[in-house]
């Protein structure tokens, strides 16, 4: 799979992936995925992605299969979107249907989670995520799906 996001800044997380308030650029780092860049080769560089990418326009990633052209876009009106690859799936007896039971593989996944900025509460600059009682709210989230 070869993944594409527009996203140019990530959160900076401690030990515990809490965010730490900081933003890092991703420039010269495995995390920038300005162009489209394999992400099998990218974890194997680092361990895994658990990565809140900064969000500043209503796209926020393209994931593409180069040998079957399938892709699915990520439009969302989120100011983040985190990125995540299961690394730690061995021992916890995981498997997906299209496995007929056979136990996952570490990264065999990807999620796209467009929402707030992780930690919002905490980080006044993260994102509004207080909902007034007896009041609504609406977000946008798309996901186009194309096999060109």
């Amino acid at each position: 799979m070869n993944y594409k996001s527009i996203a140019i800044i990530v959160l900076e997380t401690d030990e515990y992936l809490i965010p730490t308030g900081k933003f890092i650029a991703v420039d010269n780092t495995p995390y920038d995925f300005r162009h489209f860049k394999n992400v099998e080769s990218v974890l194997k560089e680092i361990k895994g992605l658990d990565t809140a990418y900064v969000l500043k326009t209503n796209l926020a990633a393209i994931l593409k299969d180069k040998e079957s052209k399938r892709q699915i876009i990520v439009h969302s009106d989120r100011n983040g979107l985190v990125v995540y690859t299961p690394e730690k799936i061995e021992g916890q007896n995981i498997s997906f249907s299209r496995d007929k039971g056979t136990l996952a593989n570490k990264n065999e996944g990807i999620a796209l989670e467009a929402q707030t900025l992780p930690d919002a509460i905490h980080h006044e600059n993260f994102g509004d995520i207080i909902l007034p009682r007896h009041s609504k709210q609406s977000y946008y989230i798309s996901f186009t799906f194309k096999n060109d």
